[in-house]
């Protein structure tokens, strides 16, 4: 007898991981109130290259970053319009998480290659079946 993961759990939806400060909010609860907030300002800095040309760095804190890559994933997921841009924004993702929280930090980075999983399934997968 084979059972889905679905049919164990129920129809509920289990957080994967909390956050440090014990609260019981989770990554996902941070995204969503994140989303209600302004954008983020990115800070660069000029440099030059080898051959003399000038170059602007983004040299926004990486947790920005992630803050905003999860923002522009869960708006580009529910679109499922650019399914391409999707894709590169969940693996923006997951290097975001583990530059920001170190590869120590499993849970997040199994929710990361989750979403990977999960954009390959439903965006890519269901147009070939």
């Amino acid at each position: 007898m084979h059972l889905l993961f679905s049919e164990i759990i129920g129809a509920h939806e289990i957080p994967v991981y909390h956050s440090d400060d014990e609260s019981g909010a989770t990554a996902d609860d941070a995204v969503t109130a994140a989303a209600d907030e302004p954008a983020i300002i990115h800070e660069y800095a000029k440099t030059f290259n080898a051959n003399g040309g000038e170059i602007e760095l983004d040299i926004t804190e990486p947790s920005q970053l992630l803050i905003e890559c999860e923002r522009n994933r869960r708006k580009l997921y529910a679109d499922k319009s650019d399914r391409d841009a999707c894709l590169h924004e969940a693996v923006k993702c997951l290097a975001y998480t583990s530059i920001v929280h170190g590869h120590h930090c499993r849970a997040r980075l199994a929710h990361c290659n989750a979403w990977i999983a999960r954009v390959y399934w439903e965006l890519f997968g269901r147009m070939h079946a």
